[in-house]
């Protein structure tokens, strides 16, 4: 029986099943992968959600994603939000306690624009890792971002500062306003002061330096007064946001290279910052010294400025002023250097320091030697800084101190050598004066050099007379000493002066002429004598065509009171004095003032302040002997007026006279009035006045003056020059015997020559009024010269005068009209008719005048016409042919009383 064989079917995996297997595996290597790359979950905290959204807004570390928010909700204690966070694994070594998150959106102020990329992409939460080892995954949210940590690139500073000064985070730092770095924090100190965190960055963090010196730079640095204005900004970025700038002084570039954490003091601006020798000056008052302003100079150079000014607290009538002067200024701080103010000032010996009234005050000094020091005490008096020049000082005692004052200049021939450097008592209880004598000058100083006071008035009296010696208004004020040397003798000049050598000071010139009789010198002396009180002194100039050829060498009053002026003339000059020269003072400056301007005249500045003599010599004279007299008149004036003429004019009333008024002649100035008077009857005005002797032949009896002046009327403006010269008398001259005194009148003397006068009549005077036109087809050909009623006061009888080329217009059949006024007439059918003469006849009057024709003959002056009120329409007409000119039949004026015409 054959047995039954089992075929086994081999076993194998179903297509069907790779479908699940592939599914479960791959399931499973999500799974893995899932929980290999699964993200770590922590939670922020925020004062609010604005801006955020759950699965959008991403954690964000240098502009890469390394987280989302996945969830939002309110925290547990109401105090804001809280976000539950995913964070890429990789993050986990950095989510430590110190890890720091902030949200960043859009940012829009003075200081910054920062986030506007969250304008498109949203807001999102930037982090920046810890330096803990303490693991956390629950954090708070900063409102702003976090500073740069301490091991970031770049060097980390720290300042300190009174106030914030305008400076907040993201401020920058400027090295030479390029930026470096900026400010990332700041923060109050305990000790009261504001603490600042700043970042430079790692390309120039080389420029920082040990010795560098900080400073706001935020907004403007203003300092202004005579010293100056001071204007500094920094940039206009620091202007609007504050900022920081930098610099390290040229002494302290080799310092070493500044380290992190490295702390400095941030001064208020650039002046503060300077880099410099502190030091401080004793003043007696602050005033003219200026903080941040008042300079210290050198030479011209400056060497430093005063940086601040306080009260002293040991003494509160002076004041410290606390300078800082260049590192290179060190060699001189010594003990004995010497500072003091300069000041402008004005004395009359001089204005000294005229710059200081534009740029100020400035403080200088002078080097001395000793000991290393740098608190002094500022030199107040001008003796204490006058001796620190260099030159020669000379001891003067006195019996008196009579005008000598600290600082009153020592003079030779007029010119100022030096100064009185100090006044106090000597030996004896004499008066002792040290004089500084510059060092260009000493060698002036000779052994047996005389010195006096040339200050003040000096009065003496002896049997030969009074000597009065005026010193200037200069020397009267202020004070002063003169010295002179005697002329060399046959052995040579006398020996210079030694340093500290004394000598005696006389009270005047003339107590020194006494006392050294070598001092007279050579020359011509002379005598000059007056009665007017002069202000010349001892020493004053004597002049000739401005050149000094001599000098005064005093006065003295004479036995009938009148001033004896002794001159020295040089012996070079000599030749140019005369038995004919004439003298005369030019002390101080003759000013004469007017309408026209004012007129200033000085012979020399040295005249002005200390007077003079001046003299000329006409031709023709002889040589003249020493001790000769002359005489000495006040001014140029008073000499010129004494070669003219005086005369004597009257007048009722002299409201545009005054002394200075102007004579003239055909418009030449021929002299001028010195004084007005009342008469003895009180009715009428005396001007006294001269006049130049070339205009002698024309002062006669029947001459007078026309007082001109300015006057406006329709024709315009008449004598318009003396609305600015002043009103001026005006010679017309006249026939007589020769005369000087004369009648001051307002009517001008007519030239009757060739002109042709006529007389017209009329019953009313009407607008005319004297210099009225008379016109001939409406050009002026004469004038009114004036009215008067006729014999039997029926009639006004006006003058008129044609002039010579138009006399051949008038014939005896002329008629004259009044051309006053406006001609009106008005018709139903004839309309409005306006007619005038000219505008000057509408407002002030006139005649007009026709010839027929048929022309009459010529007219006789003096022939009467009757002047009709106006014009009928046939004169209007008239053309005739007439020949302009005289006639020579109309030249002679009838005799006795004009005859009219019987017409």
């Amino acid at each position: 029986m054959r047995s039954a064989r089992i075929h086994q079917r081999p076993w194998y995996l179903s297509p069907i099943w790779l479908l699940p297997l592939f599914t479960l595996a791959l399931g499973g290597w999500l799974f893995y992968k899932g929980v290999r790359d699964a993200g770590i979950e922590i939670s922020i905290n925020l004062p609010d959600g604005n801006g955020v959204l759950a699965g959008k807004t991403r954690v964000i570390f240098k502009g890469i994603p390394v987280g989302t928010v996945r969830k939002m909700r309110v925290a547990p204690d109401l105090n804001g939000v809280q976000l539950l966070v995913e964070m890429d694994k990789r993050t986990k070594k950095q989510l430590v306690e110190d890890t720091a998150f902030w949200l960043v959106r859009p940012e829009v102020s003075l200081s910054r624009i920062s986030g506007l990329e969250t304008l498109v992409s949203g807001s999102y939460i930037g982090i920046q890792p810890g330096l803990s080892s303490k693991g956390t995954t629950e954090f708070t949210a900063l409102n702003e971002p976090p500073p740069p940590p301490t091991n970031s690139p770049g060097l980390h500073l720290s300042f300190s500062s009174n106030t914030l000064g305008g400076l907040r985070k993201g401020s920058p730092i400027y090295y030479r306003q390029l930026k470096v770095g900026e400010i990332h924090g700041q923060e109050l100190a305990s000790d009261g002061t504001m603490r600042m965190q700043a970042l430079i960055v790692p390309q120039y963090q080389h420029l920082v330096r040990e010795g560098s010196r900080f400073w706001h730079a935020s907004g403007i640095n203003l300092n202004a007064g005579l010293g100056g204005i001071e204007f500094e900004i920094e940039s206009l970025a620091a202007l609007l946001t504050g900022g920081v700038a930098f610099e390290t002084p040229e002494a302290l570039r080799d310092s070493p290279m500044a380290r992190n954490g490295t702390s400095f003091s941030l001064f208020k601006n650039y002046k503060a910052a300077e880099y410099g020798i502190p030091v401080q000056l004793r003043l007696k008052s602050g005033e003219a010294v200026s903080e941040g302003l008042t300079k210290v100079l050198y030479r011209g150079l400056q060497a430093g400025e005063v940086t601040e000014v306080t009260i002293n607290p040991e003494d509160r009538s002076t004041v410290t002023a606390h300078l800082l002067l260049d590192p290179r200024a060190e060699p001189v701080l010594r003990q004995q250097t010497s500072f003091w103010i300069v000041r402008p000032e004005a004395s009359f010996t001089g204005l000294r320091n005229l710059d200081t009234v534009v740029k100020g005050a400035y403080i200088t000094f002078q080097p001395g030697e000793g000991e290393y020091c740098d608190q002094f005490t500022a030199l107040e008096t001008a003796g204490e800084i006058a001796s620190l020049q260099p030159g020669r000082t000379l001891v003067l005692r006195a019996k008196a101190l009579g005008s000598l004052n600290v600082g009153s200049p020592l003079l030779f021939k007029g010119m100022t050598v030096g100064e009185v450097v100090a006044v106090d008592f000597g030996p004896d209880n004499a008066i002792e004066a040290r004089v500084r004598v510059l060092d260009k000058y000493a060698h002036l100083v000779r052994d047996n050099s005389v010195f006096w006071d040339t200050g003040g008035i000096s009065l003496r009296a002896n049997p030969g007379g009074v000597n009065l010696q005026v010193g200037s208004l200069k020397s009267i004020l202020a004070g002063g000493v003169t010295f002179a040397t005697p002329e060399p003798g046959k052995k040579g000049p006398a020996p210079a002066a030694r340093d500290e050598q004394a000598f005696t000071m006389h009270a005047g010139y003339y107590s020194a002429l006494e006392a050294v009789p070598l001092l007279r010198g050579r020359g011509l002396p002379l005598r000059l004598r007056t009665d007017h009180p002069l202000s010349i002194q001892a020493g004053a100039p004597v002049l000739h065509k401005k050149v000094q050829v001599g000098e005064v060498i005093g006065h003295r009053l004479d036995e009938r009171g009148g001033i004896v002026v002794e001159i020295l003339i040089d012996r070079q000059h000599m030749q140019f004095v005369s038995n004919n020269s004439r003298f005369f003072g030019v002390s101080g400056i003759q000013a004469e003032a007017s309408l026209a301007g004012v007129k200033l005249q000085t012979d020399g500045l040295r005249a002005v302040f200390e007077g003079g003599i001046a003299f000329e010599t006409p031709e023709g004279g002889d040589k003249t002997q020493a001790g000769a007299e002359f005489t000495l008149f006040g001014s140029r004036e008073d000499m010129q007026r004494q070669e003219e003429i005086a005369i004597t004019l009257r007048t009722d009333e002299a409201e545009a006279i005054r002394p200075g008024t102007v004579l003239r002649h055909r418009g030449v100035a021929i002299g001028q009035v010195h004084e007005l008077r009342m008469t003895a009857d009180l009715n009428q005005v005396q001007v006294l006045a001269t006049v130049s002797r070339q205009v002698e032949p024309l002062l006669r009896e029947g001459t007078n003056f026309l007082q001109v002046g300015a006057s406006v009327d329709l024709d315009g403006v008449h004598h318009a020059e003396t609305i600015l010269g002043g009103a001026y008398l005006l010679l017309q001259p006249g026939g007589g015997k020769a005369a000087r005194g004369f009648v001051v009148t307002r009517e001008r003397r007519e030239d009757d020559e060739g002109t042709l006068t006529l007389i017209l009549e009329s019953q009313r005077l009407g607008s005319l009024r004297k210099d009225a036109p008379v016109l001939y087809r409406q050009v002026q050909v004469g004038r009114v010269t004036g009215h008067e009623l006729a014999p039997d006061a029926r009639d006004v009888w006006i003058r008129v005068r044609i002039e010579p080329e138009f006399t051949g217009l008038v014939r005896s059949n002329s008629t004259f009209w009044h051309a006053s006024g406006v001609s009106f007439k008005a018709g139903l059918f004839s309309g409005v008719n306006v007619a005038a003469e000219s505008l000057s006849t509408v407002l002030a009057g006139g005649v007009a005048m026709a010839t027929p024709e048929t022309p009459g003959t010529h007219v006789l002056a003096g022939q009467h016409f009757p002047l009709h009120a106006e014009a009928q329409d046939e004169w209007l007409d008239w053309r005739p042919a007439l020949a302009l000119g005289h006639p020579a039949a109309a030249t002679t004026q009838t005799s006795g009383v004009p005859t009219k015409e019987k017409r």
